[in-house]
């Protein structure tokens, strides 16, 4: 699952409760949050198909919960790294540097306004000291990277900012190499997961999340970190964002947007756990080493990659259980992806037969099949190479058809291996095309 609020995602999940599945295949969730949010669109979705439709059975798919992972390795850094980091930031050894990392947009990833406020705050109480807060992302354009430092002096004038750009591998070292605390007050209906905390995790920083969906299955709260509380109205005080959006009023950005700005973060509580981490550095150093420790033994990508194993070990032994359900139940494809030549067999005049009897254009053999290459090569017809008979069987149907003119369709196949006789009845109808073979005879 990913970026689940908009239209394309929750249409494929609406849909599975339609769609060809079976209890062997899977959708993963990221998180509770997101696999919670799942199962109220199926059963708004199955909800409907029963009152539309008098539908009662619903083969829905498994629906485990299996995290991101992170390399643990990728954020180890040295002392070394860590005094040149900061010299670079211009940050002093009791100085606090404090990071964002991720992409720097207010209406689809994280509105600043809570950490600016809460960092005013306790910038206040620590005036012999300087924060800095360094945002390490990218904007999508100029107006967004105006608002954000414009929302920034306006807001947080007593911090020191640093703006770097995140798609760069050297700022983000410097970024993570630099840090004391990590924060991100995620409050987009668009985040699912959110990998930058485990990220600063593994790096061995306390870390300041909102309280908001995947954070809560990484973050421990007074354990890893603090999650801050956050607040949204009940529906259907969002009815009329969904009908903006529908009905295409809203683009999936201001989406996202509208809804962001209806969700509040505690901004005292923010600051709240920025003073207590600042003040204290032994629990800084507490909450990184219990950060790190959970990121190495849960999340480090050699232990989420063993659940990938397991669930596919499992889904293994559902489907082998449960073969017969698919003869039962299932149709060899989709309705509405079937044989062209199913869909559209009204189309031509009529289809080649059993008792059709062929011949040969031209009666010689050779000739024949050195006219049919010729044409086969051909840009005309050349780009269609994967649907034709092989070189071979082309010669052995030419070599067939001029021993015996008039021979049956049905005859000329059964000489090919089984498996091959669809392949060659198609073919047929190809050679008949290249006009090496005459339309049949009507029998």
């Amino acid at each position: 699952t990913h970026t689940t609020a908009s239209h394309s995602a929750m249409e494929s999940i609406a849909q599975l409760a339609t769609a060809p599945l079976c209890e062997w295949d899977a959708l993963i969730c990221t998180s509770q949050a997101v696999l919670d949010s799942v199962k109220i669109l199926l059963e708004a979705q199955s909800d409907h198909l029963r009152r539309r439709l008098g539908a009662t059975r619903f083969p829905l798919p498994q629906l485990p919960v299996i995290p991101l992972g992170v390399h643990c390795a990728d954020y180890e850094f040295s002392e070394a790294q860590r005094v040149a980091a900061r010299a670079e930031l211009g940050a002093a050894e009791n100085d606090i540097v404090v990071i964002f990392l991720g992409r720097l947009s207010f209406h689809a990833k994280a509105h600043p306004q809570a950490m600016y406020l809460a960092l005013k705050q306790v910038a206040a109480k620590f005036a012999e000291r300087t924060i800095h807060l360094v945002q390490c992302g990218w904007f999508a354009n100029e107006s967004i990277e105006k608002a954000f430092r414009e929302g920034a002096e306006i807001l947080c004038s007593s911090v020191q900012h640093h703006f770097l750009d995140g798609r760069e591998a050297a700022a983000r070292t410097l970024a993570w190499a630099s840090a004391d605390i990590y924060v991100s007050l995620s409050d987009n209906i668009q985040e699912t997961f959110g990998l930058s905390p485990l990220e600063a995790m593994a790096a061995g920083l306390p870390v300041v999340v909102s309280d908001w969906d995947g954070y809560r299955d990484t973050v421990r709260d007074g354990i890893d970190g603090f999650r801050i509380p956050t607040l949204m109205p009940l529906a259907p005080a969002g009815e009329d964002l969904a009908m903006r959006y529908e009905a295409g009023l809203d683009s999936y950005d201001m989406y996202c947007g509208h809804s962001c700005e209806l969700v509040a973060v505690d901004v005292d509580a923010t600051a709240s756990s920025f003073e207590r981490l600042i003040a204290n550095p032994l629990l800084r150093k507490q909450m990184g080493d219990a950060g790190r420790q959970r990121a190495k033994t849960v999340f480090d990508w050699r232990h989420v990659l063993g659940q990938y194993r397991e669930l596919w070990a499992d889904l293994a032994a559902r489907r082998l259980s449960g073969a017969s359900l698919v003869k039962k139940y299932m149709p060899a494809v989709r309705p509405d992806r079937m044989d062209p030549f199913a869909i559209f067999a009204g189309y031509p005049s009529r289809p080649l037969l059993d008792g059709d009897q062929l011949v040969l254009v031209k009666p010689n053999a050779t000739d024949a099949f050195a006219e049919l290459m010729q044409r086969r090569n051909l840009a005309l017809n050349s780009f269609a190479h994967a649907v034709y008979p092989s070189e071979g069987e082309c010669y052995s149907i030419v070599e067939q058809l001029a021993f015996q003119p008039g021979i049956r369709v049905a005859e000329l196949e059964s000489g090919f291996q089984a498996e091959r006789r669809l392949a060659i009845r198609r073919g047929l109808v190809w050679m008949i095309k290249m006009h090496v073979i005459q339309f049949p005879l009507v029998t």
